[in-house]
């Protein structure tokens, strides 16, 4: 019956008239009818009781009907004109004149377009479309811009590198939502019974499109062993992104063993980029920051970071110190041996004190790397064997040349 019923509406819609009166019906098999409504008041919406344009009634379900047209009093009114304008230039250029005035673009177009094909040189109808003289002929801004090698993407002009990088930004972005979506539904599996299938999946992760899900995943996790898994993927990954996000948890992280956890990974491919980073972290303002930022450099290995640990053997930290006040009082600070928090009371301003500390971590890597020389904490002792260090180092070289 449902077969008849379309049957009918494509035939409906083949003979009716080429005037239109209020609503155009697109069904979901691709025919279209024309006509208006007769049970506007059915709320909610479950058939289409139409009159169409031939005056038949009949009846569609809402299944039927993919989408309704509403025409305004404008568009009936040009299918009742448009027979009265002759298929000529004159004809054709005045029915684009009537659409203009009634602010019908779409429809205006396209006789404009007919007026074209009748007279390619005609130049209102080229000016109207937006046309230019360029070398001797008429071209579209849009032709325009395409020789310029812009193209059209998203009702923009860009050109064919930015649509490039747009694209590649909505891939990235897809990519991202679809690893949390994974992540997310694995972790509901590490509670729910099937734990030795989330970490084979968690195990087998690779894609660089996972860092960012792999990261939010970090910080949002409590259970230790999952958060090394995650860590594990983010080093079979690698790459820039893998590794800063594993870098700032070495140093960062508030549990030991991931922090060791990262450096091992780290240590495994070693980097110059990541003895910069750590190297830019000896000038953090929390000293638990600075050392361990030394005790990564000592696993990097690399003599670049002999310098700069010598200038952060002793480093200058604020310590905030609030006067005690009756039976209590208290300190907080951000020097060794602190969470950066504390007691106080009493109504008195707290004293800032800026304060030397010496670095046991800083000594310690900076003699594994100065080969054995331990000048403690004397700085400028530091510095003079190491501008020896370089002079002999740099006439050995003049020798060898």
């Amino acid at each position: 019956m449902q077969r008849i019923a379309l049957g009918l509406v494509a035939s409906v819609f083949l003979f009716a008239p080429s005037w239109a009166t209020g609503e155009i019906f697109v069904l979901v098999n691709g025919g279209r009818i024309e006509g208006d409504i007769l049970n506007l008041e059915e709320s909610p919406r479950k058939r289409y009781v139409i009159k169409t344009t031939s005056g038949a009634q009949m009846t569609l379900g809402k299944a039927q009907v993919k989408n309704v047209i509403h025409r305004n009093a404008n568009e009936i009114e040009y299918e009742k004109v448009r027979p009265r304008y002759p298929d000529t230039i004159e004809g054709q250029w005045g029915l684009a004149e009537w659409c203009r005035e009634r602010n019908l673009a779409r429809l205006r177009a396209r006789h404009l377009e007919r007026v074209l094909e009748l007279d390619p040189d005609h130049e209102k109808a080229r000016q109207a479309l937006q046309y230019r003289r360029v070398g001797g002929e008429w071209k579209t801004k849009k032709q325009q811009l395409e020789e310029l090698g812009y193209v059209s993407f998203k009702g923009k002009s860009r050109t064919t590198q930015e649509v490039a990088i747009l694209q590649r930004e909505r891939t990235v972005e897809l990519a991202v939502k679809e690893w949390k979506k994974r992540l997310k539904k694995w972790r509901t599996w590490l509670e729910n019974g099937r734990e030795a299938e989330a970490n084979q999946q968690i195990d087998g992760i690779d894609d660089p499109y996972a860092v960012t899900a792999l990261a939010d995943a970090l910080k949002r996790e409590s259970v230790e062993e999952y958060r090394k898994r995650y860590i594990n993927a983010l080093g079979r990954i690698g790459g820039p992104s893998a590794w800063h996000v594993l870098c700032v948890l070495a140093l960062e992280d508030e549990s030991d063993d991931i922090r060791l956890t990262c450096l091992d990974h780290l240590e495994e491919h070693p980097s110059e980029a990541f003895v910069e980073y750590l190297i830019d972290r000896l000038d953090d303002t929390d000293n638990h920051i600075v050392n361990r930022a030394a005790i990564a450099l000592s696993r990097m290995k690399s003599a670049t970071a002999i310098s700069p640990l010598i200038n952060h053997l002793v480093t200058m930290h604020d310590r905030m110190i609030a006067p005690a006040t009756g039976d209590m009082g208290g300190t907080f600070f951000n020097g060794p041996g602190t969470n950066g928090g504390g007691l106080s009371a009493g109504s008195s301003p707290a004293v800032e004190l800026n304060e030397p500390y010496k670095n046991q971590d800083v000594l310690d890597t900076l003699v594994q790397l100065a080969d054995g020389a331990n000048f403690e904490y004397d700085v400028p002792a530091w510095k003079r064997w190491y501008a020896g260090r370089k002079k002999a180092r740099s006439f050995k070289g003049r020798r060898d040349d």
